[in-house]
């Protein structure tokens, strides 16, 4: 199955005020369809957003067609942090990064901070 209709996230405007890590609940309150997703291979386009490239986790939220904002994260990418977190727990901890650095909530930003992250590991 092919999820043509479901978008990779780029770019989301960031709430500048929160100076700690969110709760999913904040998280899901300020951004409804964004879904952090595992995946087997780093996905560049949306014409790669394939069910058999996703690894889905316990707390991964359903895909919904023309509403779910995908921003997949490879577990070739970042292999040890997506073996100690879920794919919305690192997303999560990224943005919340992000946010504390004052940076846009981009995903060149949350992979920046997931890279340093894996680093650390």
């Amino acid at each position: 199955m092919t999820y043509s209709n479901i978008n990779i996230i780029f770019y989301l405007q960031p709430d500048m005020g929160k100076e700690e890590q969110m709760t999913k609940e904040e998280f899901s309150a300020i951004y409804p369809n964004l879904v952090f997703v595992k995946t087997k291979k780093h996905i560049d386009s949306q014409g790669e957003l394939h069910q058999e490239n996703f690894i889905f986790d316990d707390d991964t939220p359903t895909l919904v067609k023309d509403v779910s904002v995908v921003l997949p994260l490879s577990i070739t990418d970042f292999p040890n942090v997506l073996k100690s977190m879920t794919a919305t727990d690192a997303g999560l901890w990224a943005v919340s990064k992000c946010q504390q650095q004052k940076w846009e909530i981009s995903r060149d930003n949350i992979e920046s901070c997931l890279a340093n992250l894996e680093m650390d590991m």
